[in-house]
Formats: C-alpha cells, sequence, structure tokens
C-alpha cells in the first residue's frame, strides 16, 4: 500500500536520488539535494512524498507551487523500480485535491513532448496542452505547456 505525504527533512536525501536518477540533465545528487532543500523552505511551495507502507520508504516525489489563485506542478519523480504503476499520478492526484481545497482555479506545468507516459497521465487527468515551448530543456528538447482548469 502507497501513503501520499508531506515531503520531511528526513526524506531529502532519497528525493535527491530519485530525482538525479529520473533526471540525467539534472549534474547530481548534492545540486538535488540543495535544490530540493531550498524548495522546503519556501511557504508557497507544496512537497509531498509517495511512500510504501509500512516501511515509509521514499518511491516518488512532487514539487508544486501556489500562487495566488493557480498551482505550478514543478516537478515529479518516481524510482525507477517503482515507475508505470501509478505512484506518479497518485501524486498529482494529492496536488490536485490539495489545490481545489485551496481554491486553486488553474493548475499548470511543462513537460517533455517526447514524455509520453506522463504526457498520457496528464491528459487522462484532464489537462490539456496549450503550446509548445522549443528548446525549453538544456539539452534542446521541446516542452508542452499544459493546464487544467478546477473551477468554472
Amino acid at each position: 500500500m502507497r501513503a501520499i505525504r508531506r515531503l520531511a527533512e528526513r526524506d531529502l536525501g532519497d528525493a535527491a536520488r530519485i530525482d538525479r536518477s529520473a533526471f540525467a540533465s539534472h549534474a547530481n545528487e548534492t545540486e538535488s539535494l540543495h535544490n530540493l532543500r531550498e524548495e522546503l523552505a519556501r511557504p508557497w511551495a507544496y512537497l509531498t512524498v509517495a511512500t510504501n507502507d509500512p516501511e515509509d520508504d521514499v518511491v516518488g516525489f512532487l514539487v508544486a507551487w501556489f500562487v495566488a489563485d493557480e498551482a505550478h506542478l514543478l516537478n515529479v519523480a518516481v524510482d525507477e523500480s517503482c515507475r508505470r504503476q501509478g505512484v506518479g499520478r497518485s501524486l498529482v492526484e494529492n496536488l490536485l485535491q490539495t489545490a481545489t481545497a485551496r481554491g486553486v482555479q488553474k493548475v499548470f506545468l511543462e513537460v517533455r513532448t517526447k514524455n509520453a507516459a506522463a504526457v498520457a497521465m496528464y491528459e487522462a487527468l484532464g489537462f490539456e496542452t496549450l503550446s509548445v515551448r522549443k528548446r525549453y530543456y538544456p539539452d534542446g528538447e521541446d516542452a508542452f505547456d499544459m493546464a487544467l482548469v478546477l473551477t468554472k
């Protein structure tokens, strides 16, 4: 059974390891750890982890920002051994529930155009593509700008 909870200081090492393995463009675990620690300190940031119960092993994490009546999904990463098992979807669904409870009207994200699994997941959750950002990522890959309207 999986649980979603707020990311705690004790989770930073596991989250940095997952971040590094999920995103080859990220320099190293030390940089990932530093970036996650900075996000954890921001009052507008929302960081969660997915864990395997009862061991409480971190198998994925999410970073988002709540700004005014919007949420910006910045990062979702899942441990390689747990991918394609619904972990990322559970993290995003938790964000959407929290966003709805906070009165958020729209959720925005960018995703690599070649990440078909993530694009399909976001579309299944109701996100729509707004535009394409050419050469958005450091390696030159394009990104889809996507959004989900929570209230109409």
